[in-house]
């Protein structure tokens, strides 16, 4: 599991939720606020055991002992694992208060010394509690107003709006698009396009990516998803022999670049590919709302699928995950089967992979998330567990399990034969 003692979160290479935040700030505020003893909470040993039990009487206890950093992460794992879960959901956010309302008092101790930085602390807070008294008291008693998701000063509100166009001229300039593409402000969106007509003839597509990033924001809300008050940033090309010599790609149908931090797509005549773009967004959403660095690509991939997947209803204003998805079943199927040239990836293969071309890889990918969130014992706590340990925040990566898929299997009683049993079965018997 991974430890984060002062000297792991002194070393901290990204920054910590706001992006503004100076991020040795945050770090020492949660070490001091963890204690001196980090160490995370163990799980049971063996199959059948109830981890969700046990996890929820050590974390109780960490609370007691105000261990409020390691009670939170445990909380989390709950959490995450039923977001129903209503104890849990009102002991994490008693515990993220006392937190937040510990950091309030640190910021608000340097502010006169360091603005800067106890500006990060209390925007840190705020991250925490959003709504929280103490946080506002701070903020507000400072001259500071909540604007696009962020705290700030009348004169930065002037400034971001004043700026906002000259931001996207620039952002359009940097995503190398013609002057013809014009900008489009929807929410955290921020849409790049040549189509002619005005917003009707995309604005299916912009439901859907207003669908899907609340749906997103809802799966990972035990992460504390951050605002991207930088945007969003999605472009959709009129035509695909445009898209194809901008992006330098015969065969794809929509990519995110992470350099560029923008998604990629086109428009077709016979209706829009939804699933592409729900699925490429997710990669942007891991990248700068979740901010999870999913290294294994089957977790990666199998993500973006399970959300691409996903039904879009009521012209794509709602959506619904975690339906099976009979294409992906059949061709895991046929490759479990050795039919039509398919051959079935050894999951072990397939969950240490950093990437992969070999077909059913995204099939089976997707059928890894789809097992793990429905039908797999603990599935959720290993699926948190393969999250939060690439997750760049050090408040979420606390106390999970590190060292690799095999080593989250073991923590909870499986092992890679054991998932593959019961991952040939499933797919083999699932309507």
């Amino acid at each position: 599991m991974a430890v984060f003692g002062f000297s792991a979160l002194l070393h901290y290479s990204e920054p910590v939720g706001v992006r503004s935040l100076p991020r040795i700030a945050l770090v020492l505020a949660l070490a001091a606020l963890a204690g001196a003893a980090l160490a995370p909470a163990q799980a049971a040993e063996g199959k059948g055991k109830n981890f969700a039990s046990e996890i929820m009487t050590r974390a109780d206890e960490l609370a007691k002992e105000e261990k409020l950093v390691e009670a939170g992460a445990l909380y989390r794992k709950l959490l995450f694992a039923n977001p129903k879960d209503d104890a849990a959901l009102k002991k994490l956010r008693t515990v993220n208060t006392k937190i937040s309302e510990k950091l309030v008092d640190i910021g608000v101790g340097k502010w006169e010394e360091d603005r800067e930085e106890a500006g990060g602390i209390l925007r840190a807070a705020a991250r925490l509690q959003p709504e929280g008294k103490a946080v506002q008291a701070a903020f507000k008693e400072r001259g500071f107003k909540l604007h696009e998701g962020e705290w700030r000063t009348e004169a930065e509100i002037d400034e971001y709006k004043r700026s906002d166009k000259e931001r996207g001229d620039s952002r359009r300039e940097e995503l190398r698009l013609n002057a013809n593409f014009k900008i489009i402000r929807q929410g955290v969106f921020r849409i790049f396009t040549d189509v002619a007509g005005g917003k009707t003839k995309i604005e299916l597509m912009l439901n859907a990516l207003q669908a899907h990033y609340d749906a997103y924001c809802e799966f990972i809300y035990a992460f504390s998803p951050r605002f991207p008050s930088e945007g969003l940033d999605v472009v959709f090309f009129m035509k695909r022999e445009d898209y194809k010599v901008h992006m330098g790609s015969d065969d794809t149908l929509g990519l995110y670049v992470p350099k560029a931090g923008a998604s990629f797509f086109f428009l077709t005549g016979e209706g829009e590919d939804f699933a592409t773009l729900l699925h490429e967004m997710t990669h942007q959403l891991n990248d700068k709302v979740g901010e999870i660095d999913l290294e294994l690509a089957a977790l990666e991939e199998g993500l973006a699928e399970y959300f691409g997947y996903a039904q879009l209803t009521s012209g794509n204003r709602k959506i619904q995950l975690g339906k099976v998805h009979g294409p992906s079943v059949q061709r895991i199927r046929e490759a479990l089967y050795n039919r039509d040239g398919e051959v079935f990836i050894p999951l072990e293969e397939l969950l240490r992979a950093r990437r992969s071309e070999k077909s059913p890889f995204y099939q089976q990918s997707w059928g890894v998330i789809h097992l793990l969130r429905h039908d797999y014992p603990n599935g959720r706590l290993i699926l948190f567990e393969a999250m939060a340990s690439v997750c760049r925040r050090p408040e979420v990566r606390h106390s999970a399990v590190e060292g690799g898929f095999h080593k989250v299997l073991e923590e909870y009683g499986s092992n890679f034969a054991e998932f593959e049993k019961v991952y040939r079965k499933f797919y083999a018997e699932v309507k």
